[in-house]
């Protein structure tokens, strides 16, 4: 929230602690794209809810209500354009956004409610 609120970047990059990052080439890939309704990043289109109650990223059927998690980009590296942080940003404070379990997952849940939510959807996104 304080990225959007704060930052005129066309781009918010996030990556784990343990990635080198050589943001050159991510820098070049970046000025071919439009800084709109843009999402990069390794996906994972047919990650399977975790259903077990000792799986540290367990989810109930109440927590989410699906067999396979939305698509999502994983933890690795990823950027969104910054009118999706400033979307995301105002879903959460207005408390539109479901809340799962795993950080990776929970931004493919949020990214599928930008789109298909009925207020202030996204038309695409470009992934």
């Amino acid at each position: 929230e304080w990225v959007a609120r704060h930052s005129e970047a066309q781009f918010l990059l996030k990556t784990d602690d343990d990635v080198y990052l050589r943001p050159s080439p991510i820098f070049d890939r970046l000025r071919e794209k439009p800084p709109v309704q843009y999402s990069w990043g390794y996906w994972d289109y047919i990650s399977p809810v975790p259903r077990e109650e000792a799986d540290h990223f367990f989810n109930s059927f109440e927590d989410y209500p699906f067999n396979v998690f939305a698509p999502y980009p994983r933890g690795v590296v990823r950027v969104l354009s910054m009118d999706v942080v400033r979307l995301l940003a105002e879903a959460g404070r207005e408390g539109r956004l479901r809340m799962i379990f795993g950080d990776d997952p929970c931004i493919g849940v949020h990214l599928r409610q930008l789109l298909f939510d009925s207020v202030k959807p996204l038309p695409s996104l470009t992934v």
